[in-house]
């Protein structure tokens, strides 16, 4: 008998030994190749400013007057500097550092993980554009979803009485507050979130858990320091100068509420929820198998609504949503269709898992696209980057779900081929947008290259031929105002007297 404990010990130590080998070594491979893309992403828009002179003005103020982002703010600077290596390297080790948080959010389930890798490296392509496609929209967003991830993770691990370190602790402190720094939404969520796990761990085991609290007060220093700034303030009273950001003050008025319906319907749906077709897709599809494997009252519920989920983005993504546009209230349908969706995996997730604590780390997974969507409806300007950290959880989401599903054995999956094949499909899709992007680059320099020879014969009028792709994978390589056109002359270093003139859209 005791031989085959011990037979048992041995063969789940070389089982973990073999996991962890396998996910160094998927790691190691992702680094490379994601380093290898950042390669050829061109400079583009804000890279402009924060790599010029206009970067270290703005150090210089500590971006008083700004924004609040100072981590953000100094990484982006830093990044604009560094030689094309060091920063190919240095986001790409952010991006790694964030799937190995995912992989320990996901309960170091192989086959979960790959495919959380899979959706987080076949972003929806505008996404892709205001983020891995740009250092200032990377700096921001991707780094903000990566703080916030090892955040949760350090609470999740204490609401799952597992052993943190005193260093964990202390690492995840420093994140905590840097993490504060870096977008506003983000820092309001990490208010949020601080407080709800202090809530639930006090009321779960009856005590105060310190690391928590302590991550409270790290938290507010840094949102107190944030939202200090002037620029905010300005913001609030319209009256900002050279950021462009607006904050519409709120008022208890039905013309108020009608506004913030109308810009989540038109604007905060078509940028959170709509442009995740695949994800969307997939997220359905699974949660239909799973209805087949539990059987109770409610099932034939799920199974109709999810059904229907699935059909409309199925029919969304094949009309790339166009239907909309031909009916008078065609945002407000795809509102309600999509807000139904995310109460419905609210309400699905309730139902399926019995597990009380993995029950409350999944609502809090779903429920924290709200706290990160709901301030970007009274903020202005918001383009789809902002809805980065969303498109995250809703990766997250799916990763955790499977995850919970065959640690239960609702699913028996092989996973020895399937996981082979999502590896591959994770590779060919990365050596897509490395070739895309290598190609985009070429385009950019023959454009410089071009200025150049046009400058030396004597032209002082030059007119720019369309990069193509260049709209679709990077953001701003195009700039028609007066303003752009300057820093894009001043940050490459062109004469002031020449006339650009960029191709019409």
């Amino acid at each position: 008998m005791g031989q085959k404990i011990s037979n048992k010990r041995r063969s789940n130590s070389t089982l973990k030994k073999e996991k962890k080998s396998s996910i160094f070594w998927i790691l190691i491979i992702f680094f490379a190749l994601f380093s290898i893309w950042q390669l050829w992403v061109p400079e583009a828009l804000d890279d402009w400013r924060w790599g010029s002179e206009v970067g270290i003005m703005r150090l210089k103020t500590w971006f008083e007057g700004y924004n609040g982002r100072y981590f953000g703010d100094i990484l982006v600077i830093v990044l604009t500097r560094l030689p094309i290596v060091l920063r190919s390297m240095a986001i790409s080790g952010i991006m790694t550092a964030m799937l190995y948080l995912i992989y320990q959010l996901t309960e170091y389930k192989i086959l979960s993980f790959l495919i959380c890798v899979f959706f987080v490296v076949n972003i929806p392509t505008s996404l892709m554009s205001q983020t891995y496609g740009w250092v200032s929209g990377f700096s921001n967003f991707c780094v903000s979803a990566t703080m916030i991830l090892g955040f949760l993770l350090y609470h999740i691990s204490i609401f799952k009485e597992k052993k943190v370190s005193k260093l964990k602790t202390g690492i995840s402190m420093i994140n905590a507050f840097l993490g504060s720094l870096v977008l506003e939404n983000s820092t309001v969520y990490l208010i949020v979130l601080s407080i709800a796990f202090l809530i639930i761990y006090g009321v779960q085991y009856k005590k105060l858990h310190k690391g928590m609290l302590l991550h409270l007060i790290m938290v507010g220093i840094g949102a107190f320091w944030m939202f200090s700034n002037s620029a905010y303030r300005m913001a609030a009273a319209h009256t900002s100068q050279g950021t462009g950001k607006e904050i519409a003050a709120f008022e208890l008025s039905f013309e108020w509420f009608a506004s913030a319906l109308k810009v989540y319907a038109d604007t905060i749906i078509n940028y959170w929820i709509m442009p995740n077709h695949l994800l969307n897709i997939v997220t359905c599809g699974m949660i239909l198998i799973l209805l087949q494997k539990r059987k109770k009252k409610g099932q034939g519920l799920f199974l109709l609504l999810f059904s229907g989920f699935l059909a409309f983005y199925i029919f969304n993504f094949m009309n790339l949503g166009t239907w909309k546009d031909y009916l008078a209230w065609g945002n407000a349908a795809q509102a309600v269709i999509a807000t139904m969706y995310c109460l419905a995996l609210v309400a699905f997730s309730a139902w399926f898992i019995t597990d009380f604590k993995d029950k409350v780390i999944v609502q809090i997974i779903l429920w924290s696209q709200l706290i990160l969507m709901g301030p970007l409806i009274v903020a202005s300007p918001i383009a789809i980057r902002c809805f980065y950290v969303t498109y995250i959880f809703f990766v997250l989401y799916l990763g955790v779900l499977l995850s919970y599903s065959i640690r239960s054995g609702f699913l028996k999956i092989s996973k020895g081929y399937l996981n082979t094949g999502i590896m591959m499909c994770i590779f060919f899709v990365m050596i897509g947008n490395i070739g895309v992007y290598y190609f985009v680059h070429g385009q950019v320099n023959d454009r410089l290259q071009y200025i150049q020879t046009q400058i030396k014969q004597g032209e002082k009028k030059i007119e720019l031929k369309e990069i193509p792709l260049g709209d679709t994978y990077c953001y701003g390589l195009d700039v028609y105002n007066p303003a752009w056109v300057w820093r894009y002359k001043m940050y490459y270093n062109i004469p002031g007297d020449i006339e650009l003139k960029f191709p019409e859209r």
